[in-house]
């Protein structure tokens, strides 16, 4: 089983707990349960919002102290929480900034690039994620067998700012962008 659903909208997530906490926390839960039902493995996609994002000199790794500072991060914890006390079998990935076919960041700036809108990005920092490496990522862990909590994303850092900028670059367009507060979540790759 591969849990690839989520509440991704950080900002309406705060504003939207309880809707959150049902799809972040309950249907990872749900799907923990059917996973020790029917002893299937659980792949259950997190994120770097489960860290408290300050400034930090070293990527995150993953037996450091988890401190969510958003209602996202919360429950996206409290998912991972129910994933490792019900699943027999499970597979905790957490990425930061994945990208691919469908709505995610990349998407976005493109679309208001084409719309002539300003761009306004948190200062953060973080790896973009491919999708596609992502899920070449959960296809090796499975076949090695591995179980626990890994941390998956691309290599190099960036800020929004500087991921805007570049996605702005390659569309070949221009774009007005805008930075705006501070967080800092780097994984280690593996």
């Amino acid at each position: 089983i591969i849990n690839c659903a989520a509440h991704t909208n950080v900002d309406k997530c705060e504003t939207d707990y309880d809707n959150a906490f049902k799809i972040n926390a309950i249907g990872a839960r749900n799907l923990a349960i059917a996973s020790r039902e029917t002893g299937a493995k659980l792949v259950h996609i997190s994120t770097d919002y489960v860290f408290d994002g300050k400034n930090r000199e070293l990527p995150y790794v993953e037996t450091d102290a988890v401190d969510p500072q958003s209602a996202y991060g919360s429950t996206k914890l409290a998912g991972e929480n129910f994933v490792r006390s019900i699943a027999p079998k499970y597979l905790i990935l957490r990425s930061s900034w994945v990208y691919g076919e469908g709505k995610n960041f990349v998407m976005d700036v493109l679309r208001k690039i084409e719309n002539g809108e300003t761009i306004q990005v948190e200062q953060g920092y973080a790896s973009p994620t491919s999708a596609l490496e992502a899920a070449r990522m959960i296809l090796r862990l499975l076949e090695e067998e591995a179980y626990g909590t890994y941390h998956a994303t691309c290599q190099g850092v960036c800020s929004r700012y500087e991921f805007a900028r570049k996605i702005a670059q390659l569309s070949g367009k221009e774009a007005k962008i805008e930075e705006m507060a501070v967080r800092r979540n780097l994984l280690r790759p593996r």
